[in-house]
């Protein structure tokens, strides 16, 4: 039973309605937003985001892509070319509520002539009343939990000394004591931000996920949701972290990059305790410094670095679901 809900697929004239629902959300995020989502070159993705009513209400909504897969089934996903996406539901929704939307999304997904149905959401600590309402709704709903990431989150309600490892402590007082400059930059630092992050991920035997450009057209799509910092010391940049604003509970470091020549001085912690201590006052609650273990691999010395910076594990999910066509 799909408890009267209907789905729409979104138009452009419905922007403002997408917006106010997302804005007024329990787990809504930056990578619900349309206008974040709309940095992908036109045609890179078949898009497909729906709108789920109940007694024309809007309940629901769903950022989403249809994707071919090698070979040649269609699944809808969310997110596409994001971090997290799913099923967006509001503070009041309840379990019945939740299955009939989902309930109602598996009869859309047929009806299209889909294969099946992929969401890859975030932990719970994201929302603004945390709750496993959709996690367990789509146990119910027969989706499998196919893959699983930890991400690694500090809580911002401790005062910056109790949060930190000993070490941590230390490696941040004796190097801001050696004059390392943590501030937050904006858009006019990202050349020297792109230039640390290429140079980072170079090491590593890789690209950035996003291009220069695309940076600087998130930054203007989203206007306050991108923040960018850097750390200096003496004139050279030593590090840099592109910070996301998720929604009025949490943040996300999407991209901690450091200059090879000065690692020793710990710019990347010395610039995280920075980025907590501001977005504490803010009162953001919590800062995902992102995953840095799976089922299959754990990256043994990027989680005791985030650790010792006082973040514990989360679960991000990803469930799937298929039609049998």
């Amino acid at each position: 039973m799909n408890g009267g809900i209907t789905i729409k697929r979104y138009q452009p004239e419905q922007a403002e309605e997408w917006k106010k629902f997302l804005a007024e959300s329990n787990n809504g995020t930056l990578f619900h937003d349309l206008d974040f989502l709309s940095y992908h070159e036109a045609g890179k993705f078949d898009t497909h985001h729906l709108m789920f009513q109940q007694n024309e209400n809007l309940v629901a909504l769903l950022p989403a892509a249809i994707v071919t897969e090698p070979d040649g089934r269609r699944f809808l996903k969310s997110p596409y070319g994001a971090s997290v996406g799913g099923i967006v539901i509001s503070l009041r929704s309840r379990l019945h509520t939740a299955l009939s939307i989902l309930d109602a999304l598996k009869s859309y997904a047929k009806k299209i002539g889909l294969n099946g149905i992929e969401m890859r959401i975030s932990p719970n600590i994201y929302l603004i009343q945390p709750n496993d309402l959709v996690s367990f709704g789509l146990t119910l709903s027969s989706f499998k939990l196919i893959n699983r990431w930890l991400t690694f989150i500090a809580p911002l309600s401790l005062p910056i000394d109790k949060l930190l490892s000993k070490e941590k402590r230390y490696d941040v007082r004796s190097n801001l004591k050696k004059g390392l400059n943590p501030r937050e930059v904006g858009i006019d630092g990202l050349d020297l931000f792109y230039d640390l992050l290429t140079e980072t991920m170079s090491r590593h035997r890789s690209t950035p996920t996003h291009q220069r450009n695309e940076l600087m057209d998130i930054f203007k799509k989203v206007p306050g949701r991108i923040r960018l910092f850097l750390c200096a010391h003496e004139g050279e940049e030593v590090a840099g972290v592109l910070v996301f604003i998720l929604n009025k509970s949490a943040a996300y470091t999407f991209y901690i990059c450091e200059s090879y020549e000065f690692r020793k001085m710990c710019g990347p912690a010395v610039l995280i305790a920075h980025i907590i201590d501001k977005l504490a006052q803010e009162g953001i609650k919590y800062l995902d410094l992102g995953p840095s273990a799976s089922i299959t691999d754990v990256n043994k010395g990027v989680v005791f670095f985030k650790e010792g910076l006082g973040a514990n594990g989360f679960c991000r999910d990803l469930w799937r679901w298929e039609t049998g066509i």
